[in-house]
């Protein structure tokens, strides 16, 4: 005949951990991507501000004069600071953040070459980004190359940023159980 029994005060203290095994895995789900977001955000900055993915292909000469005259920043992915300004971080759904630029937000105005940077009613910065990230034909404005740092960032972040927040959250999980 074999028995097996249970020690009480053994079989609390097991019960009572995986509750705070539970619960702090229950805070990681959300705090993982929170953090993360911020994280990639602030690499985002950063690359943007240093031109790290840099040196693109070389602005229109037309549209670089104007950007020279009328530009407060100098570099690419910089002209008044509206697209370095309006990236952010929000929840999107249960447990997801999302860095970036959202879609309804639009710059200042007065961004077109054809003016004295007066001219050109708001656009969605989004709009910019996407130009600048993938490049391509854009008819009147013509030809733009793709001077990415969005995705690149992501990937940069992916391999190194990220693997270091998620074994922070795992020693966190792991470190509740005691």
């Amino acid at each position: 005949m074999f028995r097996l029994g249970f020690v009480p005060k053994d079989y609390n203290r097991v019960i009572t951990a995986l509750d705070r095994v539970k619960r702090t895995i229950a805070r990681q789900v959300n705090s993982l991507p929170y953090k993360a977001s911020v994280d990639c955000l602030n690499l985002l900055r950063k690359n943007i501000m240093t031109q790290k993915y840099g040196p693109y292909a070389p602005y229109n000469p037309r549209y670089k004069l104007w950007k020279e005259q009328y530009g407060a920043l100098t570099g690419f992915w910089q002209l008044s600071g509206d697209l370095v300004n309006s990236l952010m971080h929000w929840r999107s759904g249960n447990n997801q953040w999302i860095a970036g630029i959202p879609s309804s937000t639009t710059d200042s105005g007065g961004k077109s070459w054809y003016g004295e940077g007066d001219k050109g009613d708001p656009k969605p910065i989004a709009m910019y980004a996407r130009m600048m990230e993938f490049g391509g034909n854009f008819g009147k404005a013509g030809y733009h190359p793709p001077r990415s740092v969005f995705v690149p960032t992501l990937k940069e972040y992916e391999k190194d940023g990220l693997v270091k927040r998620s074994n922070d959250s795992m020693k966190k999980v792991k470190g509740s159980w005691r």
